[in-house]
């Protein structure tokens, strides 16, 4: 699969992220901004398959949320706005789920999870 067909999901995710930058009311916070950045940059490194599209949101506590959806299955990326806020990567299909610490590894993990199916 050629290069720029592998990048484009990420590319398309990354720049939601800075565009929540752009939005009005309370916003993203700098540590989301850059630990989610940080994450998806570390991850599109590991995946084995094509980075998939993500769709991003802000919570109102300056966090940021990105969920994936495919073939039945979902991946959610939770980022805090804080350092010491709950992170968490969630995954699903069917009646089978769970959370797991969020690391690179393990959100390619769960990403070429859902691009398999």
């Amino acid at each position: 699969m050629p290069v720029e067909t592998l990048t484009r999901g990420y590319e398309a995710t990354t720049s939601e992220v800075r565009e929540l930058l752009d939005q009005e009311g309370d916003g993203i916070t700098d540590y989301a901004l850059t630990a989610t950045l940080r994450l998806l940059s570390t991850a599109n490194q590991l995946v084995q398959r094509e980075f998939p599209h993500g769709y991003v949101v802000s919570d109102e506590n300056g966090g940021i949320r990105i969920e994936w959806i495919g073939a039945g299955r979902e991946v959610r990326l939770m980022m805090p706005g804080a350092r010491d806020g709950k992170h968490y990567i969630y995954h699903e299909a069917g009646n089978d789920f769970d959370a797991v610490d969020v690391s690179p590894a393990n959100l390619a993990q769960w990403l070429d999870w859902l691009t398999q199916a």
